[in-house]
């Protein structure tokens, strides 16, 4: 969230050319993890070797995006991000649409004013509409806000001169499933989310309760629209007067982009990266895998038949070595 915060300090102007966003939807493709070395570790039992997370996106025609299918559309532009930045705008940008249409569709098609109970006039609308999540069980005493967890949230202190506690400090924060095709909750024993341990942790100090988004991503297939409600409404950036979500502005303007061909822009930054990461697609999923550059291919390649070379003349050597022995005797 730090990052996504410093990417909205920088405020995003749609009206830089990039209004074309509005006709687009967001939609996630995978995500990566890279080590890297912690410049900012030091001797106090710090993760010297941290996972660099990374999400993958790609923006499709809003009239053309399928949120049934791993692939989104047939064109469109592929960008990478931060994951967290990621996870963080779109989750909440999510959230803050379903509100939006839970209100409109409360206030147009539930007409349940002058029912006997009205909670359940609106459970029953919503459940008919397919839409449950707009009807909130007010009897939960806390509910999981996954945003709290988002940047590698401290859950339990350990220790406290306890000798029955373990003294450890667990955290919990997103992470890349191994097949790169789920963003995922875990438990951590470093600050940096790149320890992991068993979520038994979290079950551990919260009453047996299961870790939310342990198993499902947190995002999904869906496709999130890129427009802004043109009502006036909630829904609408307060302050500006644009038809781009500030959220798909923000990630735009951070992501390494890969436009090749595209008739809206043209940076290729980080296309050559992105090559590098390979994204086998079917309906309802993804398997991501990092591979090889071809330069890294070349390389292998070479090394290999040097190798092989180098055995054969080691091989001679020793032939010719073994023939003059026999002559000496």
């Amino acid at each position: 969230m730090s990052q996504a915060r410093r990417i909205e300090n920088n405020y995003y102007d749609a009206e830089e050319n990039n209004q074309w966003i509005a006709n687009y939807s967001i939609k996630f493709q995978g995500c990566h993890t890279q080590l890297q070395f912690n410049a900012n570790g030091n001797d106090n039992g710090d993760a010297m070797i941290i996972n660099k997370k990374l999400a993958r996106f790609r923006l499709c025609p809003s009239d053309a995006c399928n949120s049934d299918n791993a692939d989104g559309c047939s064109s469109g532009a592929e960008y990478v991000v931060d994951l967290i930045t990621f996870t963080e705008a779109f989750t909440e940008a999510k959230m803050e649409a379903q509100q939006y249409y839970c209100e409109k569709y409360r206030e147009t098609s539930c007409d349940c004013d002058q029912a006997d109970d009205a909670d359940a006039c609106q459970y029953q609308c919503f459940a008919n509409a397919g839409m449950q999540y707009c009807q909130q069980d007010k009897d939960d005493e806390e509910e999981f806000e996954v945003q709290r967890y988002l940047e590698c949230q401290a859950i339990y202190q350990g220790g406290n001169g306890d000798d029955n506690q373990d003294d450890v400090q667990y955290y919990v924060g997103p992470y890349c499933s191994s097949d790169g095709s789920k963003i995922l909750l875990g438990v951590f024993t470093d600050d940096t989310c790149s320890v992991s341990v068993s979520t038994s942790a979290y079950e551990k100090y919260n009453n047996g309760a299961s870790l939310p988004y342990s198993s499902s991503s947190i995002v999904g297939l869906d496709c999130l629209s890129c427009a802004e409600a043109n009502d006036g409404g909630d829904n609408a950036d307060a302050t500006d007067s644009d038809q781009v979500k500030e959220m798909c502005g923000n990630l735009y303007q951070a992501a390494g982009k890969c436009e090749q061909n595209f008739q809206y822009a043209s940076n290729n930054d980080a296309c050559n990266f992105i090559a590098g990461i390979q994204i086998k697609r079917s309906s309802g999923s993804a398997s991501v895998s990092a591979s090889p550059s071809k330069a890294a291919g070349a390389f292998i390649g070479i090394f290999a038949v040097s190798t092989v070379l180098l055995g054969a003349y080691v091989y001679y050597l020793q032939s010719k070595l073994n023939r003059a022995k026999v002559v000496l005797h």
